[in-house]
C-alpha cells in the first residue's frame, strides 16, 4: 500500500504541530514537597517537627544551664541533668520519642491529631522562648 507523500508545509512544521496527539501541554514538573493531604500525613509532619524541636530544646537548655543563664524547671529533667549531659539529652529524647510513637500508633483516632498538635505547639513555644533568651544575651 502506498503512503501519501507529506506536503512541503508538513515537512517544514515540527511533529508537534502536525500530530494532534501531541497538542496537549507538556506536564508540569512535580513539586519536590507536597503538602500533607491526609490526617496521617499531618500527624507525621507534626510529630517529625516536634522531635526536631525537642532536640533543639535539649541542646539549647543544656547550653543555657551550663552557662548559668537558666535553670531546668522540670524536676525529672533536672534529675537527669544532674547525672550529666548525656543522660539529660538521652532521657529527653527518649521520653518525647515514646510519646510521639504512641501518638503515631493511634493516628486513626482524632485525639492523636490533637495530641500531636499540642506537642508541636508546646515545643514551638519553647523554641520561641529559647530564641527570646538568645536575643537577651
Amino acid at each position: 500500500m502506498l503512503q501519501p507523500r507529506p506536503s512541503a508545509v508538513a515537512l517544514a512544521l515540527p511533529q508537534r504541530a502536525t500530530d494532534p496527539a501531541l497538542w496537549t501541554r507538556p506536564a508540569l514538573p512535580r513539586p519536590l514537597l507536597r503538602p500533607p493531604s491526609t490526617r496521617a500525613q499531618w500527624i507525621e509532619l507534626m510529630l517529625g517537627l516536634t522531635l526536631v524541636l525537642n532536640l533543639i530544646d535539649a541542646v539549647l537548655t543544656l547550653l543555657f544551664v551550663r552557662a548559668g543563664l537558666a535553670a531546668e524547671a522540670n524536676p525529672l529533667m533536672q534529675e537527669l541533668l544532674e547525672r550529666g549531659p548525656f543522660a539529660f539529652v538521652l532521657g529527653k529524647l527518649l521520653i518525647v520519642s515514646l510519646g510521639a510513637t504512641l501518638l503515631w500508633r493511634c493516628r486513626q483516632r482524632t485525639l492523636s491529631f490533637a495530641g500531636a498538635l499540642m506537642a508541636l505547639v508546646t515545643y514551638g513555644l519553647t523554641f520561641a522562648w529559647h530564641l527570646h533568651g538568645i536575643t537577651q544575651l
